[in-house]
């Protein structure tokens, strides 16, 4: 019974020795032990059938090599971008790196330093010949595109049966990648950042008194409804704040209730009318970047600006910062709890007195 727990328990206990933040209590709760070892053995039996095994290396090795790197998932920016900074450790003129993925994430990494090739028509790689591949997890999908294109290449896989959903994904990407190229140490933690797409500055403006809000969401529990209380409190307190209203077309009917009640401040909507790598060029004019966990956030990350960030439900705010974010992260079990007087006051607190490290609220 032991062997087979342990068997089972790679779907939930990440296959790494330094510590990253993650319920793992919650992970063992949700997945019974029936459901992992199935999740495991399944992939295992498609693995040892077609000679995979022999090719899963712990180390990539260190040599002049053109790789293939295979992120395939549904798309999610703030996963996606976390998954993917740790790319920033590769030396791009000894490896030269491919990503495949899906067609919705090339707008993001169009002509990245990182990335010479962007492909996502999987019969483009029956022409490509790699030393070495990525695989990002062994999902169902990358297992099928490595057997079926690239059979008989080595390969390092990132996650492997790990599928664990909430957790220190960016920390675990640098830690398992950090290992995996043979470095020395990853004791500067600041090391570890966020990338958004790095043909692109991702330096701030340092402007004065802008003040951008996220607004809207896909999920209930990470879109937060009191923006108007939080703009008329922080008017109150300085009237001479801009205000940038920036989310996709979800958000759009929130925006324009904004935009009303407020029709005599200076308060530009720019909610469903850029594009992802137009909102990242737009937030680099923020003092203060209010949002809730979510794409946006992460772009926020990228650019290292300061934040009012909020979080709920079973996301702690150590799985999306580092104690070394100079940014406020406020938790609730319910986001919508979350006094808009306490955002006002952190807000300005970032203001007029920027912080040099990560400041944690729980209500």
């Amino acid at each position: 019974m032991n062997i087979f727990k342990k068997y089972a328990a790679t779907v939930c206990i990440p296959p790494l020795k330094e510590k990253i933040f993650l319920d793992l209590k919650a992970s063992i709760k949700r997945e019974n032990l029936i459901r992992r070892f199935f999740q495991r053995i399944n992939k295992d039996l498609i693995l040892l059938i077609y000679g995979q095994f022999k090719l899963d290396k712990t180390v990539i090795p260190d040599k002049k090599m053109k790789i293939l790197w295979i992120h395939y998932g549904r798309f999610n920016i703030g996963d996606l971008l976390m998954d993917l900074s740790p790319r920033t450790l590769f030396d791009n003129k000894k490896y030269t790196i491919d990503l495949f993925t899906k067609d919705s994430v090339n707008e993001i990494f169009i002509n990245d330093k990182y990335f010479k090739n962007l492909i996502t028509n999987p019969t483009d790689l029956d022409h490509k010949k790699y030393d070495f591949i990525i695989m990002q997890k062994f999902s169902g999908p990358i297992i099928k595109l490595k057997i079926k294109y690239q059979k008989n290449v080595p390969f390092f896989c990132i996650q492997k049966y790990f599928a664990f959903g909430d957790y220190s994904r960016l920390l675990f990407g640098y830690y398992r990648l950090f290992k995996a190229l043979n470095k020395k140490s990853l004791s500067n933690k600041k090391i570890i950042q966020t990338y958004f797409n790095l043909n692109l500055s991702h330096k701030s403006l340092n402007k004065k008194n802008n003040v951008f809000i996220a607004v809207g969401g896909i999920q209930k529990d990470r879109t937060y409804k009191k923006w108007v209380q939080v703009i008329d409190g922080l008017l109150k307190k300085q009237s001479n704040i801009n205000f940038y209203l920036v989310g996709s077309k979800n958000g759009s009917t929130n925006a324009d209730k904004i935009m009303k009640r407020f029709s005599n401040s200076k308060i530009y909507n720019f909610v469903g009318k850029l594009t992802i790598i137009e909102t990242f060029e737009k937030l680099k004019e923020s003092s203060v970047f209010l949002c809730a966990d979510g794409g946006l956030m992460h772009l926020g990350k990228a650019l290292n600006l300061q934040m009012t960030a909020l979080f709920s439900g079973d996301i702690h705010p150590l799985m999306r910062f580092n104690f070394i974010d100079k940014s406020t992260a406020i938790y609730s079990r319910n986001i919508n709890s979350i006094e808009a007087n306490l955002i006002v006051y952190e807000t300005r607190k970032l203001l007029h007195s920027p912080t040099k490290k990560l400041n944690l609220i729980f209500r």
